[in-house]
């Protein structure tokens, strides 16, 4: 069930990401285009995949660094810049990882806070 869990989240995200990139990336201000296509929105994903996935740590942060993978290879790269996609990749997917331990540390903050049993649906243990 967490690895269902797990592969639904990645994929989930994964068409967002696609979407995103090529709908409305275009339409961010040149200003602050770069801080939102590599800042902002893949934190948000990351936080937002830590937060949808029930499992470690590790699995947490796998599926995170590999949200960027799918659409960065899809999207190709540049002629004359060739292999760039794949530092492109990289550093998206160093963000993406340190937007999922922010969302795994909330999780697991808002777990001790609120209790257990109504955020994962169990019984309360008293």
């Amino acid at each position: 069930m967490a690895i269902a869990r797990s592969l639904m989240t990645y994929l989930l995200l994964t068409v967002i990401y696609q979407i995103y990139l090529s709908r409305l990336a275009d339409q961010v201000p040149l200003d602050d285009r770069l801080l939102v296509n590599f800042i902002y929105i893949p934190l948000s994903l990351g936080f937002l995949c830590a937060v949808f996935n029930w499992g470690t740590i590790f699995r947490t942060i796998v599926i995170a660094a590999l949200i960027p993978v799918l659409p960065g290879l899809l999207q190709g790269g540049d002629p004359a810049k060739s292999g760039m996609e794949f530092y492109i990749i990289f550093s998206l997917s160093i963000v993406f990882s340190i937007g999922s331990l922010g969302g795994y540390f909330f999780k697991s903050l808002l777990v001790r806070v609120i209790g257990k049993s109504s955020i994962s649906r169990e019984k309360p243990v008293e």
